[in-house]
């Protein structure tokens, strides 16, 4: 069952990651023709109507989780985001054949920009059901469904036309 709606939840950033973000292997994005390059701003936003191509380095037999939120830090530690994409079991990179849990939400910046972060997770549990909390908490999803730091991230800058 998709879920088709934005969700929006408030992640708690970890104060010690084993290894920062920029040290993390990089996501490949790619918007039919359009390939967006980690920390791009991108002017075309609006035409990225349809879910996105997304490809990692995979360990074989693997089975990996995929979130695409939007991400504005409201405080040190706390940011405010808008759950635009969750994929579990997906097998390899193969997210067509991974389980969608909320379906994607393109990106909305009508009068601003944005922040779209992109994160894949290696599961443990080879199958992650598909209930989610009326309240989704990415670190406290993580937590319960054993995922554990994340393998690889991406992010781009939405920036709406005529701004830069």
């Amino acid at each position: 069952m998709n879920i088709l709606l934005s969700v929006v939840f408030v992640v708690a950033l970890a104060t010690a990651t084993p290894l920062p973000e920029e040290e993390r292997p990089v996501i490949a994005i790619s918007y039919g023709d359009v390939e967006v390059v980690k920390g791009d701003a991108v002017s075309t936003c609006e035409s990225f109507a349809d879910a996105p191509t997304i490809s990692w380095d995979v360990e074989d037999g693997a089975v990996y989780a995929a979130v695409m939120y939007r991400a504005e830090k409201i405080e040190d530690d706390i940011v405010a985001t808008g759950l635009h994409w969750l994929v579990v079991n997906v097998p390899g990179t193969d997210v067509a054949n991974g389980k969608e849990l909320v379906a994607y939400l393109p990106p909305t910046t009508p009068d601003d920009t944005g922040k779209y972060k992109f994160r894949v997770y290696k599961q443990t549990n080879p199958e992650i059901s598909g209930e989610l909390p009326e309240k989704f908490d990415l670190s406290e999803y993580t937590a319960a469904n054993e995922l554990g730091e994340y393998i690889a991230s991406s992010h781009y800058t939405c920036v709406a036309p005529g701004r830069k």
